[in-house]
């Protein structure tokens, strides 16, 4: 399936559940849950099919409560 047809796809499951959202943002919020769930940058790497890790790299938010969290896990 092309990338033009996966977002058509998605852009029409969204409306037709009434969701505000691109497939875009649906990409960063399913990185930032693979990081939630002990995921690592990597695994984000290979389940959205980048070539390069910096790519991936943009798609993950690092909020003050993440890295709190973090900090009290060490």
């Amino acid at each position: 399936m092309s990338a033009d047809v996966m977002q058509k796809l998605v852009k029409r499951i969204y409306a037709h559940a009434g969701i505000q959202a691109t497939s875009h943002s649906g990409r960063r919020t399913f990185a930032n849950r693979i990081l939630s769930n002990d995921g690592t940058i990597k695994d984000v790497q290979v389940l959205l099919r980048h070539n390069n890790i910096a790519q991936s790299a943009t798609y993950l938010e690092s909020g003050t409560d993440r890295m709190a969290a973090l900090v009290r896990k060490v």
